[in-house]
């Protein structure tokens, strides 16, 4: 989940509480995993990690086979 650059670190906080607390919901883990989901929950500070290695690795992939937008 993602919210606009300049949100409060009280309503982030808020957000990702509620965020953790409905994946650990029964009912909600069992969708997600039925749907192909792999449920990892956590802090904002690991999103945005995950965010940046992602982008680090797919640029470099990008890059290397020379893709380049239309």
């Amino acid at each position: 989940m993602w919210a606009p650059k300049g949100t409060p670190a009280a309503v982030v906080a808020r957000l990702n509480e509620s965020v953790n607390k409905a994946l650990r919901e029964p009912d909600v883990e069992k969708s997600l995993v039925a749907s192909g989901f792999r449920i990892t929950g956590g802090t904002p500070q690991r999103f945005d990690e995950r965010i940046r290695n992602d982008l680090a690795r797919w640029n470099k992939v990008v890059a290397a086979a020379g893709v380049r937008p239309d």
